[in-house]
């Protein structure tokens, strides 16, 4: 988790190369993957889609690597986390979507690439809220328009 956390390349592929467990987790279900989105260290997560690591993988709280690249705005890594099959409709249990924290968190390049490959612009939390709304309540008029031309209704 340190190498992951920390962007240790070289100890990351050696501890897998020994044989450490891709799937490795944090006592609150946080997987090395996870870490690696959160903290942007693209080639980390390289290494571990190399190795085969679940990229649909979620926490206690429901959340994926995506849903913690896309929130934190890590362009790259959503990219090759999409790339690498990441569900991009996946919810946390409070229902939110990767789009969602893109949205109200104001990574326009990230929103982008979430529309581009399939999210749902008009998904909804259990308290009705979407993306749209999200970002129209941030003042992100720029994602506004992109989830406006997109199809998003409301």
């Amino acid at each position: 988790m340190d190498a992951a956390q920390n962007g240790h390349v070289y100890l990351a592929q050696m501890l897998l190369d020994a044989g450490l467990n891709v799937n490795a987790r944090t006592e609150d279900s946080e997987t090395l993957l996870m870490a690696a989105a959160w903290y942007g260290f693209a080639d980390i997560v390289q290494i571990l889609i190399a190795a085969g690591t679940d990229v649909n993988a979620k926490n206690d709280w429901g959340k994926t690597a995506l849903m913690d690249a896309a929130e934190m705005g890590q362009t790259e890594i959503v990219r090759m986390l999409i790339q690498a099959g990441a569900d991009v409709n996946a919810r946390t249990f409070g229902g939110k979507t990767a789009l969602m924290s893109a949205a109200g968190n104001g990574h326009a390049d990230v929103v982008r690439l979430l529309i581009g490959a399939g999210a749902d612009v008009n998904a909804e939390d259990p308290d009705g809220s979407t993306a749209l709304m999200l970002a129209a309540e941030e003042g992100h008029e720029d994602i506004v328009r992109i989830l406006t031309e997109a199809g998003a209704q409301k």
